[in-house]
């Protein structure tokens, strides 16, 4: 399972997606496939018996089985990471804007307004170096090392992934394409028979 979960968690990182996000979709995934193993209970017992599967709420679980049904479960949940926030913060904010309106540049350090006291207003807990760091790895902004200003790049939050970076993603999911073969079949066979006999890998 950790072997199977790695390429993925790579590139979530790559691309800037937070915990949260990737906890939504699992929750979606879990739901989704114990809704699947129950086709034939009724709509009553079947929130149970899922929050007795999956360990999720039975309010998370009646929210998650309506949106399968409408077709909405298909549509990735809202990111929001520091680094959204910060952006989004930065775009948006009269204080920190130029008279066009858009994002102005902002020295590093010092009282408002500066990226160091833009960074403070989302999170006390994460160090304005850090965010800025983040920013700089997703290709969102830029850092003026002789003069110790910094500006944005994008109008968008879309981070940047690297051609390498994305093609290393594709070359591990394919080197761990037959072992997630094989744990499907061995969690299939576990699933639907008393005395699973497991394949060999």
């Amino acid at each position: 399972m950790r072997e199977m979960l790695g390429p993925p968690a790579r590139l979530a990182v790559a691309r800037g997606l937070p915990h949260a996000t990737l906890d939504d979709l699992l929750k979606q995934a879990l739901v989704e496939a114990a809704d699947r193993s129950h086709t034939e209970l009724p709509p009553h017992r079947l929130v149970n018996r899922i929050t007795a599967a999956t360990g999720i709420h039975r309010r998370e679980v009646s929210s998650l089985i309506a949106a399968l049904r409408e077709g909405r479960a298909q549509q990735p949940p809202a990111s929001r990471s520091h680094a959204s926030e910060l952006f989004t913060h930065w775009r948006t904010d009269r204080a920190y804007c130029d008279r066009r309106g858009s994002a102005a540049e902002l020295v590093r350090q010092g009282p408002a307004p500066s990226f160091e006291s833009l960074a403070q207003c989302i999170t006390r807990d994460v160090h304005p170096r850090s965010l800025l760091d983040e920013l700089l790895r997703l290709g969102m902004a830029a850092h003026d090392t002789e003069l110790d200003t910094v500006s944005l790049l994008r109008e968008a939050f879309v981070p940047r992934v690297t051609k390498s970076g994305c093609c290393r993603y594709w070359d591990e999911t394919w080197a761990t394409t037959s072992k997630r073969r094989w744990t499907s079949c061995c969690a299939t066979t576990v699933a639907t028979s008393s005395r699973p006999c497991l394949p060999t890998a």
